[in-house]
């Protein structure tokens, strides 16, 4: 670990596929001057490549444009990349709005192996929050299995209980786009400790 690994302010590390959800709370973060030191995008709401796009553009309209956005997956762990959610986000994630192009580039690290030097620079002041399906943090944890015992927090938006799921009468959308992940990130104990939080759609919605 780092030398900032000793405790501390929590540092965040974000996940996400945005999606006006998503760029909504990556808004509430930084207008809250949390420390974000970087940002995952996801096939989820939109395919990745859209994913990252949107990130970027929307950093750079929050002005803060030196966070770097890493790209990962396209597709789940197994299967092909379900179709996104057109239906309330827009074909472009934002409902058609058309924000301004960001100029700071991707990062040049994949974001499962962005999120395990993150992990490994911060160690557990890291709280890693996400928002979108789970198939980065998988293949994190596929890379680096101690990545749970590393980090000092999860918080995860997936799952429908007391309440019907949003893409079928039983399943959540972060958790059908990626059941596999979903699984495998529940069975290496990043479910556990140290501290996990999950919220689902019971919670979300309101």
């Amino acid at each position: 670990m780092g030398e900032n690994s000793i405790s501390g302010d929590p540092v965040f590390y974000v996940d996400c596929d945005p999606g006006i959800d998503d760029a909504l709370a990556l808004i509430y973060l930084i207008k809250c001057h949390a420390d974000l030191r970087g940002i995952g995008a996801v096939a989820g709401n939109v395919a990745v490549d859209q994913a990252a796009e949107n990130a970027r553009r929307w950093l750079a309209l929050t002005g803060r444009p030196d966070i770097p956005v890493a790209v990962g997956r396209q597709e789940p762990m197994t299967g092909e990349f379900w179709g996104g959610a057109q239906w309330i986000h827009g074909p472009n994630g934002f409902a058609g709005l058309d924000l301004p192009p960001s100029q700071t580039p991707t990062d040049h690290m994949a974001a499962a192996e962005r999120l395990v030097a993150t992990a490994h620079e911060i160690g557990s002041r890291l709280h890693i929050i996400a928002l979108g399906p789970l198939t980065n943090i998988a293949v994190a944890l596929a890379i680096d299995e101690t990545l749970p015992e590393t980090v000092g927090a999860i918080t995860i938006m997936g799952g429908a209980h007391l309440v019907p799921g949003n893409v079928s009468p039983h399943a959540e959308a972060n958790i059908f786009a990626d059941p596999v992940a979903a699984s495998q990130v529940s069975l290496a104990r990043v479910m556990g400790p140290p501290d996990c939080q999950r919220v689902g759609t019971t919670v979300a919605r309101y």
